[in-house]
């Protein structure tokens, strides 16, 4: 089918545009009272059911996280579980009632998990449970104090990193810190015991500068010349803390400062303070306080980590996305060029987004279980994140400027933004290009009814709710651009880059707590050992918890940005600007690798590990 504006079609043919508009209105209809007021679909139709080939792809996936399962229970009774769930996989091939039922089961947790909610004594406990899938990399250098400061760059949320100017009253890192910090951190380096090679360490950083000029730095220079940032949970002050299914949990309210080092070095952390309020039972911890200084960064991963499944992922991308499906479906019709460009980024998004909320975020299920905050709080940062975003303020060439992260000299190797930035102007010459062939000028955007219908539903309190749109009359090729832009590049590009790093980066719990155990610490005179660390991280049903979610999550990859379905565009004009948006997509693969020869390998926003949708 080929696509037409409205305003082009015969009466007849504008007639059953109009009629088929009508019956998706009474097919899709918005729901407020599930999610806190936020536009999400009423009731998923037969017809949004995932493709069989999502299903098998998930199944793969399962299948492994089954038989990690026979290899790490002890119990013959959970053996048997997991085998017969593996019998039901294999059998059901091409019974796919079978097959959905197994797979569904599996991506609500059901009958997984094998350990116990004891505590683990040493780091091997961790790694025991990593059988029958790849234990990730992160796990031989988790606790080199570089390493944390690259996770900041290019770890699962790699948006929260922010330019600072000053420092807040709030947060009061003395020079005597940022001495002490840089004493300690080159030492770690120069010595070997960072957690990091020295030799890896400074391969990372060919001229390693920083460690040579390091005594030269200062608070002062670092914010004269701009190259000072930081981390700030604000959000979680007086959050409701989690107690399910273990009793206490410990949800933290953090700031860390981090400083861009000397020579063009690393992001380097400085300080970290465990609640907004200085004070005797809050100070300021630095990497010169062994396991207190360990325990202060994971109670920053721990809010980080919350802070990125509800807002960054579940809110920003899932959940803000589903008013534009559903805007779409309401109001542009199937010969819409509109409907047609944007279906195969939308496909899976709904029927994934059902289980979340009905499964995933329900009361007791895995967040519940897995989060340090309540499941009211996960619930409501993500409601807060989606009503507190605007679209315009979003576009990922505003956000950088409004983190103020954009600056390559000031930042270098933030590899999230340099290769997000390649994808966000390829797809903005892919959109422009498409749009020209229908759009000849901003009066036939004007004159699109169905398009002005689907903006203003966007914007309503009855339709989709959504912040910082454009009006009806401020709607140009321009600006409509910039909203298509933002919409596929959220579906394909920002949702891969905060969704696979759940395996690379949070299915080894060490690395990326999602819930504290025990309070923070209260001193750096304080003597603490192994096991209090231990004591602060999650039992270990809760690990194994979390990494069957990492790696699920995490791995399942299904479809490809940019290849559409053969013979999706009926329309000849289309063939040639989507082979050179394909190509193009060939060529920022190739970037990456060539970047990835001398910078810390980041592999998440290669061209084949990026879907066209939020499917998973």
């Amino acid at each position: 089918m080929s696509a037409f504006l409205p305003q082009q079609e015969s009466s007849i043919v504008a007639f059953f545009r109009k009629l088929q508009c009508q019956m998706s209105r009474t097919k899709y209809r918005y729901n407020y009272e599930y999610l806190a007021d936020i536009a999400v679909l009423d009731k998923l139709h037969w017809s949004d059911e995932p493709k069989l080939e999502w299903v098998k792809v998930v199944a793969a996936r399962a299948g492994f996280l089954l038989k990690n399962q026979l290899h790490v229970a002890e119990d013959q009774i959970q053996r048997q579980a997991a085998h017969q769930k593996l019998k039901a996989l294999a059998e059901a091939k091409d019974a796919e009632v079978i097959l959905r039922r197994v797979v569904y089961e599996v991506l609500h947790m059901d009958g997984l998990g094998v350990s116990d909610s004891y505590r683990a004594k040493s780091m091997s406990d961790y790694e025991s449970i990593f059988k029958g899938i790849p234990l990730p990399t992160v796990a031989t250098n988790y606790r080199c104090d570089i390493e944390f400061g690259l996770k900041r760059l290019m770890g699962a949320n790699p948006v929260m990193i922010h330019h600072v100017s000053k420092l807040p009253d709030k947060f009061p890192v003395q020079e005597e810190h940022f001495k002490k910090a840089i004493g300690a951190l080159v030492s770690k380096i120069v010595s070997g015991s960072s957690g990091h090679s020295t030799k890896v360490a400074l391969h990372t950083h060919p001229d390693a500068a920083w460690v040579t000029k390091g005594s030269s730095d200062s608070l002062e220079r670092a914010a004269d010349e701009g190259r000072l940032f930081m981390l700030d949970y604000v959000d979680f002050v007086g959050a409701e803390q989690g107690t399910f299914p273990h009793g206490k949990k410990y949800l933290y309210a953090p700031m860390a400062l981090f400083v861009s080092a000397l020579g063009g070095g690393p992001l380097l952390p400085i300080a970290i303070q465990c609640e907004q309020t200085p004070s005797k039972s809050f100070p300021i911890f630095t990497p010169a306080d062994g396991i207190a200084w360990l325990m202060a960064k994971s109670i920053i991963d721990i809010a980080d980590g919350n802070y990125h499944e509800a807002g960054t992922h579940l809110g920003k991308t899932h959940l803000v996305m589903e008013p534009f499906v559903l805007a779409s479906l309401r109001n542009l019709a199937w010969r819409h060029p509109l409907t047609q460009l944007l279906a195969p980024h939308f496909e899976g998004t709904l029927a994934i987004n059902d289980m979340a909320w009905r499964h995933l975020i329900a009361d007791r299920g895995a967040v519940d279980r897995l989060m340090g905050g309540s499941i009211a709080t996960s619930r409501g940062l993500a409601v807060k994140t989606v009503q507190e975003m605007s679209i315009r303020d979003s576009m990922l060439p505003m956000s950088f400027a409004a983190r103020g992260v954009a600056d390559q000299d000031r930042l270098p190797n933030y590899a999230y933004r340099d290769d997000a930035q390649l994808y966000w102007e390829s797809i903005s010459k892919w959109v422009s290009d498409y749009l020209d062939i229908y759009y000849k000028n901003d009066q036939d955007v004007q004159s699109d009814y169905e398009l002005k219908a689907w903006l203003i539903e966007l914007n309503s309190k009855d339709g989709g709710r959504l912040r910082g749109l454009p009006s009806p009359e401020e709607l140009t090729k321009s600006t409509l651009t910039q909203m298509v832009t933002f919409v596929i590049y959220t579906c394909s590009v920002q949702h891969a880059a905060v969704n696979f790093p759940q395996y690379d980066q949070m299915s080894y719990v060490p690395n990326m707590p999602l819930a504290g155990y025990r309070p923070a610490p209260g001193s750096t005179d304080e003597q603490l050992s192994e096991e209090d660390y231990f004591a602060m991280l999650p039992p270990m049903d809760m690990v194994e918890l979390q990494m069957n979610l990492g790696y699920l999550l995490g791995t399942v990859h299904y479809t490809q940005l940019g290849q559409y379905a053969k013979g999706h565009f009926k329309d000849p004009r289309v063939k040639e600007p989507l082979e050179r948006f394909q190509k193009q997509l060939k060529h920022i693969g190739t970037v990456i690798q060539e970047r990835n020869k001398t910078r810390s390998v980041y592999e998440t926003l290669l061209p084949q590990g990026i879907p066209q949708s939020i499917n998973i």
